[in-house]
């Protein structure tokens, strides 16, 4: 039978607190209070993980997406000589929106705190 961490944590609290010897009590709450440290930071990391990759995963579609749109210009696919600021206004754009997401995943993904 598999227990979780949780259920292990909640166990040592329960047997802490019935216990009348102070000293082991204290030390089985301390253990409690690291534990829980513990699966809170696996935690934090699984989610900054998460948003790693997602952010990632982001600037390539923005970045595949100006690849096309240039080579599909340059072939002549897609003609916006009438509209000359429209493929400025995209590239910047899209430019912005990948240091912005850079600077979210510097900032506050990967604080040295």
């Amino acid at each position: 039978m598999s227990v979780t961490r949780e259920e292990a944590l909640d166990a040592i609290v329960k047997a802490s607190e019935a216990d009348d010897d102070e000293g082991k009590s204290g030390e089985l709450l301390g253990a409690a209070s690291q534990a829980v440290e513990i699966i809170g930071r696996r935690k934090y990391f699984d989610l900054r993980d998460t948003w790693s990759k997602c952010i990632i995963g982001w600037i390539t579609v923005l970045i595949a997406f100006n690849s096309i749109v240039t080579v599909a210009v340059g072939l002549g696919c897609l003609d916006y000589s009438q509209y000359e600021g429209f493929i400025t206004v995209v590239f910047l754009q899209t430019f912005l929106q990948i240091v912005g997401l850079g600077a979210v995943a510097v900032r506050y993904l990967f604080k040295s705190n």
